[in-house]
């Protein structure tokens, strides 16, 4: 009898730093973690004609084990959960207006180590200050925390911005733009996403008009404090 195996891939942190194509196009082809950008100028190149999900059968006096991945409908649905908060067990109070941006704590953490600290630096922070004074209240707490959803205030960041930041988190696709690649940019930088940062950065030495080095040095000023930001105003 045939065994099905999935090989579907979340995270690998150290695959992603010694991987040279890493932004996915918003085609129905996700398997691949190599990304292709163009600048507003530029057509986006025609879609590969190979299919998304793969199926490899065994050769000829090997072991029967049939490999199957479709990588395409696994980033489909991930993108979605961000988008129903019942599923999600953390919220980003994104800008001055704290505006909701919601995640699921385990996919964040394991995406990105800074992530990882700044949840496990929130979620401490919201047990010692609600540390309850007796057994009956500890049991009380204990059955509401596991209802309850870690709230951590990003407030340097623009609400298109990180909403794209988690999105790609969860997927590991996003659509980088004129209006919002200084900000994946510097985001990138802080929260230690590579693969990110390196298309950004393609994005940006492909911006050689006069309208979008205007456009781009008006979005630095807002990121003024970030790694990023400094870089952009160089390349400038």
């Amino acid at each position: 009898m045939d065994r099905c195996e999935s090989r579907l891939c979340l995270l690998d942190n150290d695959l992603l730093e010694s991987t040279s194509n890493i932004f996915n196009r918003d085609s129905e082809d996700a398997r691949s973690s190599g990304y292709e950008s163009c600048d507003s100028l530029t057509p986006p190149p025609s879609p590969p004609s190979t299919p998304s999900s793969k199926v490899r059968t065994p050769s000829a006096g090997k072991k029967e084990v049939m490999m199957y991945s479709n990588m395409a409908d696994l980033s489909e649905c991930l993108q979605y959960i961000t988008g129903m908060q019942d599923l999600c067990d953390v919220t980003f109070l994104v800008g001055n207006r704290q505006l909701p941006v919601h995640g699921v704590k385990a996919i964040l953490a394991t995406r990105s180590r800074v992530f990882y600290q700044m949840i496990l630096q929130h979620q401490r922070k919201v047990t010692e200050s609600e540390k309850p004074k007796s057994r009956l209240r500890m049991r009380a707490k204990s059955s509401v925390n596991l209802n309850s959803k870690l709230q951590i205030p990003v407030p340097d960041y623009d609400h298109e911005v990180f909403s794209n930041l988690v999105n790609f988190l969860h997927s590991g696709r996003v659509r980088v733009q004129l209006g919002t690649v200084t900000g994946l940019f510097c985001a990138a930088i802080e929260f230690g996403l590579k693969d990110l940062q390196k298309a950004c950065w393609d994005f940006l030495k492909r911006c050689g008009g006069e309208d979008q080095k205007r456009a781009l040095m008006t979005s630095a000023q807002n990121y003024l404090k970030k790694k990023g930001a400094q870089k952009i105003l160089t390349l400038l």
